[in-house]
Order: structure tokens, then C-alpha cells, then sequence
């Protein structure tokens, strides 16, 4: 049986005028969608399978060297089981800068309560470190 892969619009997606009018950081998305892929457990071959793509695609969204349409960023989200705007929140550099995809893997699935809590570790932690830089 012959794998039939979707077309997403790669070339002339929407997506992709938008990153050239507006400088989507490609790369901090990706690293944002491989993490969230990986914190779900989910292989390349598998998360390629699920999306009707291949997985070498997949390899090149997350390294930032693979432009993307609307309607696969869509299926990606809901994959993920995320926002398309947190896929994209702080890929346009214009807007935010983008947290370390590990943190935000981290991040990604506390509640405000906890997220204030690691907040609080954090700043306190950049403290002692700077204040034992000093001493």
C-alpha cells in the first residue's frame, strides 16, 4: 500500500509570507514544537506519520530550515495538544523574545500557581549566584 502524504502548501503558504513580512524566528518555533514533541514522547517517524508528512520535513521544521503552512501548523497544534500561538508566541521577534525551548518544555504544562513557584526559585537561585560572583 502506497503512503499518501498530505499537502500542506509548502511553497506558497501563508505562513511563509508572513515570516518574510514579518521575520517569524523559524528556528525558536521549531526548537518549541521538538520539545513539546519530545515531552509528549512522540518519535520524528511518528509524529511525521500522524501529520501525513515525512519525518525529514518534520527534521527540518525543527531545526528551523523548514517553512510551514497555516494548515500544518494548525495539525501540529492540535497534535501537541497546544495553541497555534504557542507554537508561534515569541517567534515573531518583533513581539517576544522566546524562552529556551527547554524551559519552556518545562513550563509548558504548569498551572500559575506552580509557575510562580519555579519564578520565585529561579530569581532567588540568580541571587546567590550573583551575590556569591561578587563576594
Amino acid at each position: 500500500m502506497e503512503e499518501k502524504k498530505r499537502d500542506y502548501g509548502r511553497d506558497k503558504s501563508a505562513v511563509s509570507r508572513r515570516a518574510r513580512k514579518e521575520k517569524i524566528d523559524f528556528l525558536s518555533m521549531g526548537k518549541r514544537i521538538q520539545a513539546l514533541r519530545r515531552q509528549a514522547g512522540i518519535t520524528q517517524a511518528e509524529f511525521a506519520e500522524d501529520l501525513g508528512v515525512s519525518f525529514q520535513y518534520i527534521s527540518a521544521i525543527e531545526n528551523g530550515k523548514g517553512e510551514l503552512s497555516l494548515d500544518l501548523l494548525v495539525a501540529i497544534a492540535n497534535r501537541l495538544h497546544v495553541t497555534t500561538d504557542e507554537l508561534l508566541g515569541g517567534s515573531v521577534k518583533a513581539v517576544a523574545t522566546p524562552l529556551d525551548p527547554d524551559v519552556y518544555a518545562l513550563l509548558s504544562d504548569c498551572d500559575e500557581e506552580e509557575k510562580e513557584l519555579y519564578l520565585r526559585i529561579a530569581k532567588a537561585a540568580k541571587e546567590a549566584v550573583r551575590e556569591k560572583r561578587n563576594t
